[in-house]
C-alpha cells in the first residue's frame, strides 16, 4: 500500500494527514522525499506491503526522522535567506538615504571651504591664519566622511595615491589625541624604520584607523576608566601590517564572529549604528587588504590591518612642470546655483582672478541670461529647484553645441546613479562639492584654453 504523510517545515515536522492509497507486494520502500520551495511544505511517500505492522511502523519512524531533519534544514535556510533579505533592504535604504543627505551636507561644506579659502588669502592677525587653516582642513575631513559613507552604500572604489600609511595612522591619532588624553589612555607606538609607501586612499585609511581608535578608547574607558593602547607597524613580506592592542574588557566569542557585520553593535541603543567596523572591513578589502581581530575576555583586544605594498604605475606618477602657463583672465563666467552662501564667496574669488562673474539662482534665470550674453564658461549645479541643471544643459546643447562644451558641472550629488549616468553621458568636466579652489581654477583654465 502507499501511505502519504504531509508535514510543514519548521520546528520539527508535524503530520497533518495521511492516506492509504492501495496495496502492492511484500517489500517496504521509500519512494521519494519532495521539498516544496514556495510554501515550505514537504511530501514523503512510503510504498509497499509489509509482512507485519511492526516493520511498517519502524520504516515510517525512520522515514519521518529523515523528514524532520530535512525540514529543519529547509527552515534554517529560509531563516538565513530572510536575514540576508532584511540586510539587503537595509543597505539599499541606507544607500538611498546617504545619497539624499549628501547633497544637503556637501553644499554647506562647500560654502565653509570657499569662505575659508577666501580668508586664507588675506593678511590675518596673530594665530587667526592657523585657525582658518584648521577650519578648512576639518571641513575637508567632514566632506570625506560623507564621501566614505556614500562609498560604503554605493561600493565606490578608493581613490588611491602613493601614501605613507604611518602618516595616516598618526593623522588619526592626532584627531583622537584630546579624547584619549582626557580619558587617561596612554598610547605607545612602535613603527619599523623605513616602512615603504603604498598606493592607497589616505582619507579612507585614516577613517579606518580612527574607527579602531575610537572603539578601543570607549572600551577601555567603560571597563577601567583608563588604559593603554599599543600600536605597531611593520613589513610582513610584501605587505604592511599594523596592530592596535588595548587592555580593555575583550570581546566574547559569540560577538567576535559578527564584529564586521553591518548593523551589528553591542552598544546601547542610540550610541552606535553598527556600521563603523563594517565600513572599515569594506574599505580595507577594497584596497586588496585584510582586517581581523583577536581577543581574550578580561585581557584585551587586538585589531590587525594588512595592506599590500603597491608601487604607482608610470601613468600615476605626477609629471613635473617646469613653468606654469600664464593664467587666462578677464572672461565672462556664469555661475548657476541656488545656494547663495556658496556662490557669494565663489564669485569674489573668481572676480579677484580678473573674471567678470554673473550669478543665476536657477535654470530659468540662467536661460534668460544666456539669451542676452555670450559666456566663455558656465559653472552649473545639477540639482536645483524649478529648471534643473540637466534640462538647462539639454536646452543649451540644442541651441549652441560649442557653448554646451564649455559647461562645468558642480554638484554634491555625484554618487547618485542618475547623476553619474547624466555626467558620463555629457562628457563634460565636473567637480564634486565640496571642491578646492585649485581644482576649480584648473577646470576653468582648461575650459578657457580650448577657446584660446
Amino acid at each position: 500500500m502507499v501511505t502519504v504523510f504531509r508535514g510543514t517545515a519548521g520546528n520539527g515536522s508535524k503530520v497533518l494527514d495521511h492516506e492509504t492509497v492501495g496495496a502492492r507486494d511484500n517489500q517496504i520502500e521509500i519512494d521519494e522525499v519532495q521539498r516544496g520551495s514556495s510554501e515550505m511544505e514537504s511530501l514523503l511517500t512510503i510504498s509497499g506491503r509489509s509482512s507485519g505492522p511492526g516493520a511498517l511502523v519502524d520504516k515510517c519512524k525512520n522515514a519521518l526522522e529523515c523528514f524532520a531533519a530535512s525540514s529543519e534544514e529547509v527552515a534554517d535556510r529560509k531563516r538565513t535567506e530572510d536575514i540576508l533579505a532584511e540586510r539587503t533592504v537595509a543597505l539599499a535604504t541606507l544607500g538611498e538615504l546617504a545619497s539624499e543627505i549628501a547633497h544637503e551636507l556637501n553644499n554647506p561644506l562647500a560654502a565653509v571651504m570657499t569662505f575659508a579659502h577666501l580668508l586664507k588669502s588675506q593678511d590675518l592677525p596673530g594665530g587667526v591664519g592657523e585657525d582658518v587653516d584648521k577650519i578648512f582642513t576639518e571641513a575637508q575631513r567632514a566632506a570625506k566622511v560623507v564621501h566614505n559613507l556614500l562609498a560604503f552604500a554605493r561600493r565606490h572604489e578608493p581613490e588611491k595615491e602613493y601614501t605613507d600609511v604611518v602618516g595616516a595612522v598618526n593623522r588619526a591619532l592626532s584627531l583622537k589625541e584630546r579624547d584619549l588624553s582626557a580619558n587617561d589612555i596612554e598610547v605607545r607606538t612602535d613603527y619599523q624604520n623605513g616602512l615603504p609607501k603604498t598606493m592607497a586612499d589616505e582619507h579612507q585609511l585614516t577613517q579606518v584607523f580612527l574607527n579602531i581608535l575610537t572603539n578601543a578608547g570607549q572600551a577601555m574607558t567603560e571597563h577601567n576608566g583608563r588604559g593603554t593602547l599599543w600600536i605597531r607597524g611593520w613589513q610582513e613580506g610584501s605587505n604592511l601590517r599594523f596592530s592596535f592592542r588595548d587592555d580593555g574588557p575583550g570581546i566574547s566569542p559569540e560577538h567576535i564572529e559578527k564584529i564586521f557585520d553591518p548593523f551589528f553593535t553591542t552598544k546601547e541603543a542610540g550610541t552606535g549604528t553598527g556600521l563603523g567596523l563594517s565600513m572599515c572591513y569594506r574599505m580595507v578589502r577594497a584596497h586588496g587588504g585584510k582586517i581581523w581581530v583577536e581577543s581574550e575576555v578580561g585581557v584585551g583586544t587586538t585589531f590587525f590591518v594588512e595592506l599590500p605594498i603597491e608601487e604607482p604605475r608610470a601613468d600615476e606618477v605626477a609629471e613635473v612642470v617646469d613653468e606654469a602657463p600664464s593664467k587666462i583672465k578677464g572672461k565672462w563666467i556664469l555661475v548657476v546655483d541656488d545656494e547663495a552662501v556658496f556662490t557669494d564667496p565663489l564669485c569674489r574669488i573668481l572676480s579677484r582672478d580678473g573674471h567678470v562673474v554673473e550669478v543665476a539662482r536657477d535654470g530659468e534665470e540662467a536661460w534668460l541670461a544666456i539669451g542676452r550674453k555670450r559666456y566663455e564658461c558656465i559653472l552649473m549645479d545639477v540639482r536645483m529647484p524649478g529648471l534643473g541643471g540637466k534640462e538647462l544643459y539639454r536646452r543649451i546643447k540644442e541651441q549652441d553645441e560649442a557653448l554646451a562644451k564649455r559647461v562645468i558641472f558642480a554638484t554634491g550629488d555625484t554618487l547618485n546613479p542618475d547623476t553619474q549616468e547624466f555626467l558620463e553621458s555629457t562628457g563634460n568636466p565636473w567637480l564634486g562639492k565640496p571642491f578646492s579652489m585649485e581644482e576649480l581654477e584648473t577646470r576653468i583654465q582648461e575650459c578657457l584654453a580650448q577657446q584660446a
